[in-house]
């Protein structure tokens, strides 16, 4: 994350990470109809992603009072409360939360002009022969991370050279 932060945005990092569980085994609505959810990893609670019921039919989230197939949320407690109707019924609970290792990234929107720079240094080597290639302001024009289930990922990283503060664009130097 450092990297991308230094090549693309040129922001601030802070500590701490956002986690996300996604249940796989159902919790059972006990009577009182109130699940209270505690993070892992001594982790503090962030968000509510959803009830789902079996068969993965979603509970829909309501501000209070819920019916059957209904819920609310309370980030403050992390109490998830269900009616009385759905007591004994399996559900599964998924949430956002943070915790304190990590780092996070908050991207904003910078005002036109304003951009992180960086050096570029390229050396190449091919039978004995050698090209080294600088290009002192390199700035990022693009960044794509496919997400592929069966592959590997691989970052699409554009980026442009501009000259010096001497009208410098780029150094070459080879040894032929």
């Amino acid at each position: 994350m450092l990297q991308w932060n230094q090549l693309v945005f040129g922001q601030t990092l802070t500590t701490g990470q956002v986690l996300v569980h996604h249940a796989t085994t159902p919790t059972d609505i006990p009577v009182g109809a109130k699940i209270i959810v505690p993070p892992p990893a001594g982790g503090s609670l962030s968000g509510d992603l959803g009830v789902r019921g079996a068969g993965a039919v979603p509970f829909v989230r309501v501000l209070s009072a819920p019916t059957a197939g209904q819920y609310t949320f309370d980030v403050a407690t992390g109490t998830y409360g269900f009616a009385a109707a759905d007591v004994a019924t399996p559900v599964f609970i998924d949430y956002r939360y943070t915790v304190q290792t990590g780092k996070s990234l908050s991207v904003r929107n910078l005002p036109m002009g304003d951009m992180p720079v960086f050096q570029g240094e390229l050396i190449l080597k091919y039978k004995g022969k050698s090209i080294y290639v600088r290009v002192p302001n390199f700035v990022s024009n693009k960044l794509g991370i496919a997400t592929k289930q069966d592959d590997y990922t691989i970052p699409d990283f554009e980026f442009t050279g501009y000259a010096d503060e001497f009208g410098e664009v780029c150094y070459w130097s080879a040894n032929e």
